[in-house]
């Protein structure tokens, strides 16, 4: 099972990559496979609203997409990690989102986390979003969405209650990804 990780800050180096490296090391741990994407090295145009996806079934503008796109498909559960922006998500994740609507049906029954990073406020506007992506895509909604708290590189390491809650929702996502996969029932049998 492969676990796709998309970081959507465009700060290199900052919270929102630690946080990536930390959720990629705990699902590896746990034996699974995982892909990490960080949109900023990717050329995503937003979407034109030309509604060629829906006789073509895919999308007509030519950039990076195709590629997130194909790693959408083959994912069994899709974690993002996004920081706060004007009380929501940055631009490039909002691009990401909307240019998936060419797919729309094909993520259906995946799992979805989402973890988001700022500095006191926005949280719940940002998880909204990435959570109504989730539903709009018949995916599974894994967490109600994890909230750390930091503003200066390195600070989110500080919130120790959001990386126990993070351990929590490696579990969760795990758990969910057996029952799908026709599995266990509950973690219990994992410990």
């Amino acid at each position: 099972m492969v676990v796709l990780i998309v970081n959507s800050s465009p700060r290199v180096g900052g919270n929102c990559d630690l946080i990536t490296d930390f959720i990629a090391s705990r699902f590896e741990r746990e034996g699974l496979r995982v892909d990490v994407v960080k949109l900023r090295e990717f050329r995503i145009s937003p979407c034109m609203g030309c509604r060629e996806c829906l006789v073509r079934a895919s999308c007509i503008i030519n950039d990076d997409m195709k590629v997130l796109i194909e790693k959408l498909l083959k994912c069994r559960a899709l974690i993002i990690v996004t920081p706060v922006y004007f009380n929501n998500v940055p631009s490039i994740l909002k691009a990401f989102i909307d240019r998936t609507w060419c797919i729309r049906g094909r993520l259906r029954n995946k799992v979805g986390a989402v973890v988001v990073i700022g500095r006191r406020y926005g949280h719940e506007l940002a998880i909204n979003a990435v959570i109504s992506f989730y539903l709009k895509h018949d995916m599974i909604v894994g967490t109600r969405g994890i909230a750390l708290y930091a503003y200066e590189k390195g600070d989110v390491v500080n919130d120790r209650e959001g990386l126990k809650d993070i351990e929590r929702m490696v579990y969760r996502v795990i758990e969910l990804l057996r029952i799908v996969e026709g599995g266990i029932t509950s973690l219990g049998n994992l410990r």
